[in-house]
Parts: structure tokens; sequence; C-alpha cells
């Protein structure tokens, strides 16, 4: 699988919402993790925010064009939207479904500028052939600039995110003492010294760990 980066600029931006929310200085608009079109036109998002978050939860409810939000975490945190999109977006995200790329999240927004006018880097994936006729049916209203290309390899933090609070801890511990060098630096009794647990749990831990990140890279 090949993925292909891009820097999207719309003149008049992808959405007001995001306009909007980005326009109070005390509200971050850090990303969009998921966005998906329902048959009806409509967009579901939910995108990561930082910062005053009570206030983002109040610009969304106020605005005609959300139909339901949610906004979850105090300083960081998510907020689902199922709202209007605008023409721009809705041919976006049928170019997704109609060449069967994927779209790698999260999609950033990279610049805004004075005005409407609004910058998106976004990541495709597909084959190259999928790939070059995504590109060629982007809208008229978009500007599309390829930054990068290349082999597809998953980003090694999603293995992160499968392990627990603890599994982290230790590999952490483990990593920090020379486990992992060759030769190894410490053994399981000297981290379970450290963190207080016995050489067992250690060796559990990091057996699941292992099979953990392993499975994600085969």
């Amino acid at each position: 699988m090949r993925y292909a980066t891009f820097t999207i600029v719309a003149e008049e931006g992808f959405t007001s919402v995001g306009r909007t929310i980005a326009s109070h200085p005390d509200v971050i608009h850090e990303g969009i993790q998921h966005i998906t079109m329902l048959d009806d036109g409509t967009v579901l998002m939910l995108t990561r925010l930082r910062g005053d978050l009570g206030r983002a939860r109040s610009i969304l409810e106020e605005r005609a064009d959300v139909r339901q939000c949610e906004v979850f975490g105090r300083e960081e945190g998510y907020a689902y939207i199922h709202g209007d999109a605008n023409e721009t977006v809705r041919q976006l995200l049928t170019i997704e479904r109609e060449h069967q790329v994927l779209i790698d999240t999260p999609i950033e927004f990279t610049n805004r500028t004075a005005g409407d006018t609004e910058e998106l880097r976004v990541t495709l994936l597909g084959d190259d052939r999928t790939l070059q006729r995504a590109v060629a049916d982007a809208p008229d209203t978009v500007e599309v600039r390829l930054e990068e290309t290349g082999d597809y390899k998953p980003d090694l933090d999603e293995a992160a995110a499968l392990l627990t609070d603890r599994q982290r801890e230790v590999l952490s511990v483990a990593v920090e003492n020379g486990y992992y060098e060759i030769p190894r630096e410490t053994t399981y009794e000297e981290i379970a010294a450290e963190l207080g647990v016995s050489a067992g749990t250690v060796s559990e831990h990091l057996q699941k760990v292992e099979a953990t990140v392993l499975s994600t890279l085969v």
C-alpha cells in the first residue's frame, strides 16, 4: 500500500464550525480524528480540542448547522459533532468513497490565513493509480499540493495505544535500564525491584507488551 500526503487549500474554508471554534483565542482546534459522510450529506466528525472546552461546547451548541454535539474533557479533549457540510467537504468525502482510498488520521489544520482560507494536511492510502485518480477528481474550489509519497508503514504509536498504563510503565523502566540492549544490561529482578513488584509480574507484562507490538507489525 502507498501513501500520499497533501496540503489542501480552500479559499472559502472547509467548515464554518471549525472556523468559529478556531476564532476564539482560548480554543485550539488541533485536528480531525475521524470524519465520515452520511447518506443525507451530513457529516459525523470527532475532532481534538485544547484550551477552554467549556467555551468550545457553547460555540457548538449555539450553531444552527450543528445537529448534535458532545464535548469530552476539560483542558484537552474531543468534540463529537454531527452537522451540515458545505459542498467542498461533501465532494472531498465523495472522492474517498468512489475511489476506495482511505484517509489516514488525524487530519491537521496547518494554517489559517486572513479571511476564510483554510489549509488541511491530509494523507491518503491506496495504490498509486487510485491515489492519482482521487487527486485528479479534487473539486475546483480547492488547491491540492503534494507534500510526500511512499510506502505506507503503520504508526507505531497505534501499538502503544493498545498497551495498558501498567504495561507502558514496565516497558519504560525496562528500556531505560537497558533490557533490550545487546547484551542485556538488566534483569527481570532488577526491573521488579525498581517497580516494587515480583519478577514474575515483570516477565508477564513484558511478554504481553511484546506480543501486542509484534502483532501490529506482522
